[in-house]
C-alpha cells in the first residue's frame, strides 16, 4: 500500500515556488551545531496552506468528492460531501475537546481514526457506499487521507532542501524532525525527494511527529522528548542543537524554552508566522533568520 500512496502523492503534486518575504536574514555561522532539527510544512516543503492541511487547507465539496471517488467510495447523495466536511471538522473538534478535558494542552488527532468515524456515519445515513472490492479498512482510510490532503494542501520541496540535507549530512551533523504531521508526512520524502527520511540522513530516534505523540506544537512535550533523547542517546545538550521552523509560536518559542538554538525560516510568505501581536512571544527572538536552507550547510 505504501508504494500506491507514494505514487498518488507524485500524481497529485506539482512544483510550487515560495513567495518572497521582506524579512531580512540574520546569520551567525559560528553556531556550528552538532544537530539540526527541522520542521516540515513551510520549512522543508513549500505548503499551499502554510501548514498541514487537515483544517487549514482550502476545502470544498468538490475536493472531498474527488478524494472519495478516487478512494473507492461512491456518493449516493449530493449531500454526502457537505455532510462529510461538516463531520470531518466536528470529529476533529470533538477529539480535541475530549483530549483537553484529560489535561492535554495542544491535542493532535490520528487522521485515519477521524476518517473512520466520518465514513461510518455517512454509510449509516446511506450517503455513501463502498465500491466492490473496497472496504472501510486501514488501506482505504490511508488512501482517503492522502487523496484529501494532497488536494487541500499541495506541497513541494523547498528550494535547495535536498541539497542542504545532503551537505549537512556530509558534515556529520545529526538530522532530526519535530513537526505537526500525520502518517502521510513521511511519504512526502520518497514521493517528492526520491528517498525516504532515513536514506536522506534523518535519524529516526529524533524524528518526532505530533500524531504519534498525541500532542501538537507548540506543546513543550515534543521538544522535551527531543532534548531528553539527544542527552541520553547522543550525549548532546540542547544548546548544541539547532531547531529550524517557520512559526514564532509553534517553533521558535517552545524550542527556545527547552534550551535549543533556533533558526526562523522566512523563505515563504505563505507559511511565515511572525505572530507579532501575540504577547506569548513578545520577547522571543530566534538566534538566526534564514531565507535559503543552504545557509544551514555553510561552513562555520
Amino acid at each position: 500500500m505504501t508504494n500506491i500512496l507514494v505514487e498518488r502523492i507524485k500524481a497529485l503534486s506539482s512544483p510550487l515556488e515560495p513567495i518572497e518575504t521582506d524579512i531580512e536574514e540574520r546569520l551567525d555561522l559560528t553556531l556550528n551545531p552538532k544537530v539540526i532539527v527541522f520542521d516540515i510544512y513551510g520549512t522543508l516543503f513549500v505548503s499551499g496552506s502554510g501548514d498541514i492541511g487537515i483544517l487549514k487547507g482550502i476545502s470544498s465539496e468538490e475536493v472531498l468528492s474527488e478524494a472519495m471517488e478516487s478512494s473507492g467510495i461512491n456518493l449516493l447523495s449530493a449531500d454526502a460531501p457537505t455532510e462529510g466536511l461538516s463531520l470531518l471538522h466536528s470529529e476533529i473538534e470533538n477529539a480535541h475537546r475530549m483530549a483537553r478535558d484529560r489535561g492535554i494542552d495542544y491535542p493532535e488527532v490520528v487522521i485515519t481514526e477521524i476518517w473512520k468515524n466520518v465514513l461510518e456515519i455517512l454509510e449509516e445515513k446511506k450517503l455513501i457506499a463502498f465500491r466492490e472490492g473496497y472496504l472501510p479498512n486501514p488501506d482505504l482510510l490511508k488512501r482517503l487521507s492522502v487523496e484529501y490532503e494532497c488536494r487541500v494542501n499541495p506541497v513541494w520541496p523547498m528550494p535547495h532542501a535536498r541539497e542542504a540535507i545532503s551537505k549537512i549530512t556530509e558534515k556529520q551533523i545529526v538530522l532530526g524532525i519535530v513537526s505537526n504531521a500525520q502518517f502521510f508526512t513521511r511519504l512526502l520524502f520518497p514521493a517528492l525527494m526520491g528517498k525516504n527520511m532515513e536514506e536522506l540522513g534523518f535519524d529516526k530516534r529524533i524524528t518526532i511527529f505530533s500524531y504519534e505523540v498525541g500532542r501538537a506544537k507548540p506543546s513543550a512535550l515534543l521538544f522535551r522528548l527531543l532534548r531528553e533523547t539527544l542527552k541520553e542517546t547522543f550525549q548532546i545538550e540542547g544548546n548544541e542543537a539547532l531547531y529550524i521552523g517557520n512559526d514564532m509560536l509553534n517553533d521558535i518559542y517552545p524550542a527556545k524554552n527547552e534550551g535549543f538554538r533556533t533558526a526562523l525560516f522566512a523563505g515563504d510568505r505563505r507559511s511565515l508566522r511572525l505572530r507579532s501581536n501575540d504577547e506569548t512571544i513578545k520577547k522571543v527572538q530566534p538566534d538566526i533568520i534564514i531565507k535559503d536552507l543552504m545557509h544551514l550547510a555553510e561552513p562555520a
